[in-house]
């Protein structure tokens, strides 16, 4: 997988708040270098479940559980919306001012990101504004790797001190 392909999907997981409403979440594999994402459903504490009843779960559903329990997984916290907020402002402000007009209304109205996609699209200018939207999310994706420890390489997701122990050896 390239390197954007891993923060579109890391940006992602990042302004997902839907799920982590649910329960459940997105997590980076350590083992694997991969993202993967958890139903709440199948998210135990070690100790939680026995074996026994892994085995009554459909087998798509004991590998979930099994990724859960055996493996070395960072949680990808969704971003706070008012981080999402400040996304559309800075938008806003590099606008005309008729748009910065209609865009700063939408924001401090009802239903804020509903109405700045829709005053986005009424004025034409909704692919620039996925188009800014999907860098800035890149680049919170970029840093929350740096944040964690974590960079990716070779199309996976790695520790950090991981490349620098390889290096030294």
């Amino acid at each position: 997988m390239t390197t954007n392909r891993i923060l579109s999907e890391l940006a992602f997981a990042l302004a997902d708040h839907e799920s982590a409403q649910s329960g459940s979440a997105h997590f980076v594999d350590l083992t694997t270098g991969d993202l993967t994402f958890i139903m709440d459903d199948y998210m135990f504490e070690e100790g939680e479940i026995t074996e026994e009843e892994i085995c009554s779960y459909k087998e798509w559903e004991q590998d979930a559980i099994r990724t859960f329990l055996n493996y070395d997984l960072v949680r990808i916290e969704p971003i706070p919306s008012h981080e999402s907020f400040r996304i559309m402002e800075a938008f806003t402000e590099l606008r005309s001012e008729k748009e910065q007009q209609r865009l700063y209304k939408a924001l401090n109205g009802r239903h804020p990101f509903a109405n700045f996609r829709f005053a986005a699209e009424n004025l034409g200018i909704i692919q620039q504004w996925y188009d800014f939207k999907g860098q800035a999310e890149a680049r919170m994706a970029e840093d929350w790797l740096n944040e964690s420890g974590l960079e990716v390489k070779d199309g996976k997701i790695i520790l950090k001190n991981a490349t620098e122990q390889a290096a030294s050896r």
